[in-house]
Order: C-alpha cells, then sequence, then structure tokens
C-alpha cells in the first residue's frame, strides 16, 4: 500500500500566530486611514516580506532517491519523466548532498517527491530536506512515497506518473516488470522503458514472490489493464514465478495480454541511470524548463517498424491446441487471432494472414489489421499461390472414435463464393497438403490430389490420383490408383507421383515405381521402382530448383537395393548414378550441387538419424564427404541462398562412439578454399538471403571444461571483418534460426535439448522464440513460450502492396 506523506514545518503555530497579528495590525491601519490619519508607520518587516515567500517562474517538480538503491532511483527517474516540469536528482542516506542544497536553493521547486522509505531515507536527512525546501521555498510541498517494499513504492510512483486509470484508459500502458532485488534487471527495465510514453516500471520481491504478487502491483495490473507486460532479463526460477503470477492476475480480469520478456542481446547492463550526473542534468532540465525550451522529455524515435511474424503456442485445448497470433519481432502490436486454430497460412501475394477459428470460421486480416470473414465455413484454408482462389476442408469424425475419418476439399474463388466441391480426399492429401507444391502447381494452373471413395458396384474403398484445371475448364484427369503425390516441378510443367510396387526379391518390401506426368495429365512415364518414405517430403524436395531435374532411390528388382539417381525431366539421357544404399537430403539453391547421406544406426530422434553426409554435383562429379552431421528440423546441410556456401554442424565421437562434440563449420560448395570452424563447440543454424549465416558457439568461461553459456553470432563468408555476436548470453540451448525475409531480424527457438529434439514430432510445449534485429543487435524480445510453429510474414512485392493499399 502506498504511502503519501506532505511533511509540515515545525514552526507551523508560531506562523499562524504571526498571521493572526498581521491581520490585526491591517484591520488598525484600515480604521486609521478612513479617520483622515495623515501619516502610518509600520514596521520595516511588515513592508519588505522574506525572500522565500514568493517565487517565479514555471512551477517546477524535484523528485528525489537515494541513488544507492537502483530500485528506488529508476522509479524516480520515471516519475519525473512522466511529471510536468520536472527532474530527479540524488539524496544520500547520510544527508541532503552540497550539490542538491544548491540546486533546490537555485530553483525553489514548488513540489519535491522523495521516494523511498526511512531505511532509504532516513528521518533526519527528511529534516534537512524540509529544512533546505522550506528555505528556498516557504510553501513548497515536500512529499514521501514511503511504501512498505520497493515495489510499493514503485507502484505508488507509477500511478502518480501515469494518472488515473480513467484518464490514461485500458490496453494502453506498457507495463514493465522487474526483480526488484536485481540491479541489472532494474537497468534493463528503465532502458526499455525509455522507449515508451505511457509506461511504468514495477518490481517484485524474490523473497516473497512464491506468496504472488504485491497487493499494489496486483491493483496496478487490475487498474489499468495493460496494453502489454514485459518482464526485464533473463529468467530464472523466481521470474518464471512472477510471470506465473502476472498471468494468474490477467486470468482473474479476463485480459488476452501475454506476459512478455526482454533482455539485453550483447551488453552487460549498464546502470540505466548515472547517478553522478544525475543532480546536474537535473540542473541543466530546470534551466531549460525556466527558459520556456524544454516542457517533457521525447520518447525514443522508433525508427522503421520490425516485421510481422505469425506464432502458435500450445494452447492444452482440445483438437489442434494451438492459439494463434500475429506480432512484431520485437514483441510489439501483439494481436490474439484464434485460442485453437484450425490451420493458418501467409499469403505471398498480399502478406495477408488466413485461418480458420475455432469454430472454423475462415477470416484474414493484414498483420496488425482486424480480422474479415472470408465466407465459408471450414479448416486448414490454402490458398492458391496468385491468390486467387481458396481451398477449404470440411472434415469430420463419422465414426465418433475421436479420429477424422472424412475429408472433403470445397474450391472457392478470393471473395469466398464456392466454386464446387473436389469430392472426398485420402488422409495423406489433407495432411501434407499445405506443404509447398503439393496440391497446387506454383502458377495456380492445376491441381493434384487423392480422392477416397467407396466403388458402388463392389463396395470397395477406391483412392485416385487427379489432375484438375483450377478453373475446371475440363474434367479431372485420372492418372493412377492407390498412388501417392510426391511433388509439382517448381516451374509447373510436371508432376512426379507413385504408384505401389512389389519388390519380386522381397515380397514384404513396400515398394512404390516413380511415374511423371505433365502437368495436364496428357502425358505420363514410368521411371521405375523407387525406394520412398512419404513422411519425407516434410523435409526433402526431389526436383531441382529450376525443375529440370530430379531425385530418386532406384531399386534393384533382383535385390531390392537402392541406388540414389539424378535423372533429367525430358529423360532423353541416361540417369546418373550416384550411390547404393544412401539417401538423398535436399538440393542446392542454384540446382548444381545436392546432398545425400548414408544413414548412422545411431539415432538422434524417432524421424531425423544423423547422416554420414556428402555433396555431389548433379552429374554425379565432384563427390565430396562432409562428416557425420548432426540433424536439425531443416535438414542436415544449411545452403547459402546462392548455392555458394554451404554449413553444417558436424558429430565428434570417442573410441567408444560417444558424441563428445558438435564443431559448427562452413565452406565453398565446390569444395575449394579451407573449411571454416565457425566454433569448436557450437552448431551452425542458417543463412539469410544476403549471404551471412548464424551460428551458436559455445563458451567455458572459468576455464573448468564445462560451457557456461552459448553465444549466438553471425559469420559473413569472405568479410574481412570479424563474426558479429548478436546474443553473448542465450537464455536457453539454441538449434533452430530463422532469418526475415529482409534479413533485418532473425528469430531463434531456445529450449532444453530433450524438447529441441522432440519438438519437430511432440510440438507441445518447452520451447521459446526470440526475436532480435541483425544489423545493430541491441535487444532480445521473448515473442512466446510454448512455440507450435511460427513464420514471418512474406515480403510483399511492390505492386502487391500499392494494390492491398487501393483496397
Amino acid at each position: 500500500m502506498k504511502m503519501l506523506h506532505a511533511i509540515a514545518s515545525s514552526h507551523a503555530a508560531s506562523v499562524r500566530r504571526r498571521g493572526r497579528r498581521a491581520r490585526a495590525a491591517a484591520a488598525a491601519v484600515a480604521l486609521a486611514a478612513l479617520l483622515g490619519s495623515v501619516l502610518l508607520a509600520t514596521p520595516a518587516a511588515a513592508q519588505e516580506r522574506p525572500t522565500n515567500y514568493t517565487r517565479s517562474g514555471p512551477n517546477l517538480t524535484l523528485v528525489l532517491a537515494n541513488c544507492e538503491r537502483s530500485a528506488d532511483t529508476v522509479a524516480a527517474v520515471e516519475l519525473a519523466r512522466h511529471s510536468r516540469n520536472a527532474a530527479a536528482a540524488c539524496l544520500s542516506a547520510d544527508g541532503v548532498p552540497e550539490e542538491l542544497a544548491e540546486l533546490i536553493a537555485a530553483f525553489a521547486p514548488d513540489r519535491v517527491m522523495v521516494l523511498g522509505g526511512p531505511d532509504a531515507v532516513p528521518p533526519l536527512v527528511m529534516d534537512d530536506l524540509a529544512k533546505a525546501v522550506r528555505s528556498a521555498y516557504r510553501w513548497g510541498v515536500l512529499q514521501q512515497l514511503d511504501g512498505a517494499t520497493r515495489a510499493e513504492t514503485a507502484a505508488a510512483a507509477a500511478r502518480i506518473g501515469l494518472d488515473t486509470p480513467e484518464r490514461v484508459g485500458p490496453d494502453t500502458m506498457v507495463l514493465i516488470v522487474a526483480d526488484g532485488w536485481n540491479d541489472a534487471d532494474i537497468n534493463t527495465a528503465r532502458e526499455f522503458a525509455a522507449g515508451f510514453e505511457d509506461v511504468a516500471v514495477t518490481y517484485f520481491s524474490p523473497a516473497t514472490i512464491a506468496d504472488g504478487l504485491s497487493e499494489a502491483t496486483v491493483s496496478l495490473i487490475t487498474d489499468y489493464r495493460p496494453a502489454r507486460i514485459v518482464f526485464a532479463g533473463l529468467a530464472d526460477e523466481h521470474d518464471l514465478a512472477a510471470e506465473a503470477a502476472v498471468e494468474e492476475v490477467l486470468q482473474a480480469i479476463e485480459s488476452d495480454v501475454s506476459v512478455e520478456r526482454v533482455a539485453l542481446a550483447t551488453d552487460t547492463p549498464s546502470p540505466a541511470v548515472e547517478v553522478a550526473t544525475l543532480t546536474s542534468d537535473a540542473r541543466t532540465t530546470f534551466e531549460a524548463i525556466s527558459r520556456g525550451e524544454r516542457i517533457r522529455p521525447a520518447v525514443a524515435d522508433e525508427g522503421e517498424r520490425p516485421p510481422f511474424l505469425a506464432l502458435t503456442e500450445a494452447s492444452g485445448l482440445r483438437g489442434i491446441g494451438s492459439t494463434l497470433f500475429t506480432v512484431r519481432a520485437d514483441g510489439s502490436e501483439r494481436m490474439l487471432r484464434t485460442v485453437d486454430h484450425n490451420g493458418w497460412e501467409w499469403h505471398d501475394s498480399d502478406g495477408r494472414l488466413t485461418w480458420s477459428d475455432d469454430e472454423e470460421q475462415v477470416l484474414v486480416a493484414a498483420p496488425g489489421g482486424e480480422a474479415e470473414p472470408v465466407g465459408p465455413e471450414g479448416t486448414w484454408p490454402w490458398r492458391s499461390p496468385d491468390g486467387e482462389h481458396l481451398l477449404v476442408w470440411n472434415n469430420a469424425d463419422t465414426d465418433d472414435n475421436d479420429r477424422l475419418d472424412s475429408f472433403e476439399a470445397l474450391l472457392f474463388d478470393a471473395d469466398g463464393t464456392l466454386i464446387r466441391s473436389l469430392g472426398q480426399m485420402d488422409v495423406r492429401t489433407w495432411y501434407y497438403g499445405d506443404i509447398r507444391d503439393f496440391i497446387w502447381s506454383r502458377d495456380s494452373a492445376y491441381l493434384a490430389y487423392v480422392t477416397e471413395h467407396t466403388d458402388s458396384e463392389t463396395g470397395e474403398d477406391v483412392n485416385e490420383l487427379r489432375i484438375e484445371p483450377t478453373d475446371g475448364s475440363t474434367p479431372p484427369v485420372t492418372l493412377a490408383e492407390d498412388a501417392a503425390i510426391l511433388r509439382w516441378s517448381p516451374d509447373s510443367r510436371h508432376l512426379l507421383y507413385a504408384t505401389p510396387h512389389e519388390c519380386e526379391a522381397d515380397p514384404a518390401h513396400e515398394g512404390w515405381s516413380l511415374w511423371i506426368a505433365s502437368a495436364d495429365g496428357s502425358e505420363t512415364r514410368e521411371i521405375g521402382p523407387i525406394h520412398f518414405h512419404a513422411w519425407t517430403v516434410v523435409i526433402t524436395h526431389p526436383w531441382s530448383p529450376d525443375g529440370k531435374h530430379f531425385a530418386y532411390e532406384a531399386i534393384d528388382s533382383d535385390d531390392c537395393s537402392a541406388e540414389l539417381r539424378i535423372e533429367s525431366v525430358d529423360g532423353d539421357a541416361e540417369p546418373v548414378s550416384i550411390a547404393e544404399k544412401v539417401e538423398f537430403l535436399g538440393w542446392s539453391p542454384d540446382s548444381t550441387y545436392f546432398e545425400y547421406g548414408e544413414v548412422t544406426d545411431r539415432p538422434v530422434t524417432d524421424y531425423i538419424t544423423p547422416e554420414l553426409s556428402w555433396v555431389a554435383h548433379r552429374d554425379g562429379s565432384s563427390k565430396r564427404f562432409i562428416g557425420e552431421v548432426s540433424p536439425s528440423l531443416y535438414g542436415w546441410i544449411f545452403w547459402s541462398h546462392d548455392g555458394t556456401y554451404l554449413s553444417y554442424t558436424e558429430m565428434l565421437r570417442d573410441d567408444d562412439g560417444e558424441v563428445v562434440g558438435l564443431v559448427a563449420r562452413a565452406e565453398r560448395t565446390d569444395g575449394t578454399g579451407e573449411v571454416t570452424t565457425l566454433a569448436e563447440a557450437g552448431s551452425s543454424l542458417s543463412w539469410s538471403d544476403d549471404g551471412r549465416v548464424a551460428y551458436v558457439a559455445q563458451h567455458d568461461d572459468d576455464g573448468d571444461g564445462v560451457p557456461e553459456r552459448e553465444a549466438l553470432y553471425v559469420h559473413t563468408p569472405g568479410s574481412p571483418d570479424s563474426d558479429v555476436e548478436l546474443v553473448r548470453e542465450l537464455p536457453a540451448p539454441t538449434r533452430v534460426a530463422i532469418w526475415s525475409p529482409t534479413d533485418s531480424h532473425l528469430i531463434y527457438a531456445s529450449g532444453s535439448i530433450e524438447s529441441l529434439v522432440g519438438w519437430f514430432r511432440d510440438r507441445r510445449g518447452g520451447v521459446n522464440v526470440w526475436g532480435i534485429e541483425t544489423g545493430q543487435p541491441r535487444w532480445m524480445h521473448r515473442l512466446i513460450t510454448d512455440v507450435t510453429w511460427g513464420e514471418w510474414q512474406p515480403e510483399i512485392k511492390p505492386e502487391a502492396a500499392a494494390e492491398a493499399d487501393a483496397e
């Protein structure tokens, strides 16, 4: 509970007596004048009043704190920043410093506010201060905010600085919370607060947080209903308890605000308040105010706004169990889209987000904008690449066994008008349908899908792979029964698909036969038996990015062994044989090289295993062993976007086969030049479009052989400059990083190693996403906890942006 005291003078009674005598004397003078007195004589003191009885110039407010207490000092500075004609200065537990006394004497502030209780500012110091204030201006008001704890004092100061909740309004204020007994976090809070206008800094006590927040802080949240609540600094167990306590309050007031966290990325937090110059700065401020040049400090310039993302968070709800948000990379403009989504995607043409909410209503919105219903009800809305059509699913559990078993695909135009039903689909078409080049050709002219229906004559289930023009100008073409889609070619001219095939040498072997079809389905050609896992479409794309070649693992019918081959799309030349008993892992972006691997017998996850990784030219030349490469959610090797470089994380093992380390490396794709070791202990992450690679390095600062922290860096091949440190200390192990489309920002996923490994499969929790600017890294923002997925808003082409503005 806040305590606000007005400090009275010890001579107040004698002042009142003198006042009565002065009024009596005035009455006598008036009577004498009335009687025609010629000479009026008054004492000299009555003619000349003391100088401290009046003051000139604008009203001034001086906010003071014992500057040895960071929490009170920051609260005082923030209160001064949010008060009219105010400045902050330092008191001492030993008395009123000479510089402060001179400041008070020179400017005679009419209001002086002191933050801190008797432990911080003893009563004798308050007496000395009262004398200094009244000596400068007899009628100056001296107030003391002395809550039971520094958390209560800060909350009281915040209320004065913000004005009343009714005048501020709900969903306006930013509340920054810090451990009030941690100077680094307090300084981080102060520095971050400088970027906002309607902002307050408050604290929690690590000693008492197990019992909840202070009543003053709870009241602050309840009354003001902040638009954002941001914790300062990296989290320990006390911080997490404080976050949970805040979430309880938010739940009680039915607020959908998410609890955020911000930390300094590179620098060790320095004092946010320069106490040595605070009093002299107050003099400068008062001088400017007296000249009419300064009323209130300006908020820090925001500059160009960060890009948007869509992020989903594990909700624990039945169904998909993920809550969908849009938010900028600095945590601002966060909008809850639905508490439990039923599918979502960004669209490349206009940068808008389409999703199905928890009531299966399909909605669309620009990031930061309000949602608009598209029209149809359904789930998993997928737009065609050109944005002109919308595919929506009408799924059902017809057997009432908590498993979806009916998948009807409905085709709409962009405004939500139903065009036609494509019929019932097999579960794989729905499950993998949002993967690029799976259903839609990139030019949006054709759809490929596998139907599932019951034959009216035999009563048997029949699956048929079909190609159909999006505009419905011709009937669908059936390519095969019981087939599986691999991918459309990037140039939209061909479709790879597979039909069941039995290897004669081993009838139990589940095999497939590979086919290629023209876009309209009029021409097909069988490639031959292949080894194929349906789930690999999530990671590997068989087509080269230019659409001229494709990779497959051919099966020898004599012994069912597999051989990796590269074939041209026209089929004129013989396929290029690469190696036996290996798996294709991906193409370089320039379609020149590809990666393949020998599977080891040491699994790391249920789905992804380490590979003895190789790189080769598409003509089969230049085969080069890379090493045993640790997998990630996005593959094994990371290619630069022009295909010139590659990076990877090599696994090191001892003589017993146990993993003893990870090394991050980068090298030229063609094998020329030296291999660059990015980190002797660390992991490679991903490349930006402009040719920078992000990586993690572990640091053993105390030399005990055990790394104490992981740091995030960016390396530019060929640059004479040293690598850029983005984050000095990551909040937790990090193995995933994704660059924004313009390379201005990076998001990374941090959590325990176990949660990161299991994330690809479970998507349930334990992994947090942080965002950071890559050009001049200063802050890292925790954007979401328990993330299940996330994607940047695509970069909008200028012509698309102009059309959107016109609309």
